[in-house]
């Protein structure tokens, strides 16, 4: 049975490997969504045994966080029944006071949440040092695609963030088992080195991909109904107004922005 849209990682190999690459350290503060059974969450427990950390995990299904209460009564582990996405806007109220503390977030992310999660994450004003997420096969090759297959999501996703696939999963490790393979993301948080805001900046991804098939000047036009001004400033930044979103670099959404918004 699927819970919420769950499938559950059942090999303990690639369960590790997850732990493995969340790089865990003294003083690192894990918040886990989507405990689940607690397979993962012990192997996040076993990793932290000789580390100073506190360990967060979120589980919205009642039945199966009963479960986890007992499974870890006597563990060094904070359970909370609720929604996630309720949860990370306010992570920063559950974050120690210890100004030093790596804030960093792993979960098998079900698929219809997975982009409201990633857009939560890239609104904190406080992000995580690192993310660790199993994500479906084909959103991991999304989110690390850029020019001349950029997308919405990795527009954004890169903006804050050096996403890597570093392992692919086989459906055949879940249960139950779901009709595609999965990937394991490393998203590593960058200081913002592109001098915008970062509220002007998702403002124009969301402008140029609003109709992704259509082309730069297209869909500016949706927004901006000066023609003759959106085509000099496309020229004077050297950009090609017919091309499509997908063809842009990063740096050239936030000329863009710099000169509209």
């Amino acid at each position: 049975m699927s819970y919420l849209g769950q499938n559950f990682l059942k090999d303990k190999n690639i369960l590790k490997k997850i732990a493995e690459t969340v790089e865990i350290n003294d003083n690192d503060f894990i918040f886990e969504i989507g405990a689940g059974h607690g397979e993962l969450t012990e192997q996040l427990i076993n990793f932290s045994k000789t580390k100073k950390i506190k360990i967060l995990a979120v589980e919205k299904d009642k039945n199966l966080f009963k479960k986890l209460k007992n499974k870890f009564k006597n563990k060094n582990l904070r359970l909370i029944n609720k929604d996630v996405l309720k949860i990370i806007p306010k992570i920063i109220n559950f974050l120690p006071i210890n100004k030093e503390v790596n804030f960093k977030i792993v979960g098998n992310i079900p698929y219809y949440i997975t982009g409201k999660i990633l857009r939560q994450i890239s609104e904190l004003e406080k992000k995580p040092k690192l993310c660790v997420f199993t994500l479906q096969k084909e959103v991991g090759q999304r989110i690390i695609s850029l020019s001349p297959k950029l997308n919405k999501l990795s527009a954004i996703t890169h903006f804050w963030s050096e996403p890597q696939i570093i392992l692919n999963i086989s459906k055949k490790y879940f249960y139950p088992q779901p009709k595609v393979d999965s990937v394991l993301v490393k998203l590593k948080t960058k200081n913002n080195a592109y001098e915008i805001s970062p509220k002007n900046y998702y403002k124009m991804v969301n402008i140029l991909f609003k109709q992704p098939r259509k082309t730069i000047l297209n869909n500016l036009l949706l927004t901006y109904k000066d023609k003759n001004k959106i085509i000099s400033i496309l020229k004077e930044l050297n950009i090609d107004p017919r091309l499509r979103p997908q063809n842009l670099f990063l740096n050239q959404i936030v000329e863009i922005a710099k000169k509209i918004i």
